[in-house]
């Protein structure tokens, strides 16, 4: 993937999706705030998850050590998670609590950090051992960070998580495992409403750009490519309806779609539509 490829790609759009397909059980109790600005100007949080009812439990892995506010950090596959970065989600959980309506309207006990992150951080975990603290791994993919601060620290490592309500997240990373991409694919097809069928072709859009050969290959399969085109169905006819020919490119591109239907949508000849894609 290139330089340009990378910029493009809109992560935090599908991180933000699988919240909303994740915990869309909990979706009457709690509010899920994207890109919060802790001040005017930046720095701001990726997520807050904020329980409208403090009792009730999240039960998912990660879900589980949630209190009241919980601060989010979401790295994408080429970011990297070091000592620094764990201090920065710290800094942005003190400043959350500080900037809250009135004083300790955000009680520091009622407050989580998690960090979510593809790949485990081998050199900040032998880091944090080293300086002498504790990690504890209670389910695969789940680690707390004991004694750095009084906040619940945790970090989420998507590629070892073994619960297939993940899958969502697991497909956002490149070369992802073909069981977790037909797993979400599954979990997809069954969605009705509109938000999180929306969540899902934002999902989708991201592990196709980023596996296009793996796609490729399902599409080969015909089970596989009707479900492909069911979930996608809904932005096929979106643009259709409105000639937005710059998402019919990009599910051509992506194979979702072939040149030929994707051209017949537009209303062009095949040779019209391959001279937009050369113009992308």
């Amino acid at each position: 993937m290139n330089s340009n490829e990378k910029k493009q790609i809109d992560w935090h759009t599908g991180f933000a999706g699988f919240l909303e397909i994740c915990l869309h059980d909990y979706e009457d109790v709690i509010e899920i705030e994207k890109e919060h600005h802790l001040t005017v100007e930046p720095p701001k949080i990726d997520f807050i998850i904020i329980k409208k009812d403090a009792d009730v439990v999240i039960d998912n892995a990660f879900g589980r050590m949630f209190k009241r506010w919980n601060i989010l950090e979401y790295k994408n596959p080429n970011d990297s998670l070091n000592i620094d970065v764990l201090w920065k989600c710290i800094g942005y959980a003190g400043l959350y609590k500080a900037y809250g309506k009135s004083v300790n309207a955000i009680p520091q006990e009622e407050l989580t950090i998690s960090i979510f992150r593809h790949r485990y951080p081998s050199k900040l975990m032998s880091q944090l051992k080293e300086s002498g603290y504790v990690i504890e791994n209670p389910t695969p993919g789940i680690y707390y960070i004991k004694g750095l601060v009084d906040i619940p620290v945790q970090i989420v490592v998507s590629k070892d998580l073994d619960d297939e309500a993940f899958a969502a997240l697991k497909v956002m990373a490149k070369q992802s495992d073909t069981t977790d991409i037909v797993e979400f694919i599954s979990q997809a097809r069954i969605l009705t409403e509109p938000r999180l069928r929306q969540a899902a072709d934002n999902i989708f859009q991201i592990s196709a750009s980023i596996n296009k050969e793996l796609f490729n290959e399902l599409r080969k399969e015909d089970a596989m490519c009707q479900a492909l085109r069911e979930i996608m169905a809904p932005e096929i006819e979106e643009s259709y309806n409105e000639g937005r020919i710059e998402i019919l490119v990009d599910l051509a591109n992506d194979n979702v779609i072939t040149l030929e239907e994707a051209a017949n949508k537009a209303g062009m000849t095949i040779d019209e539509f391959r001279t937009r894609i050369k113009e992308r």
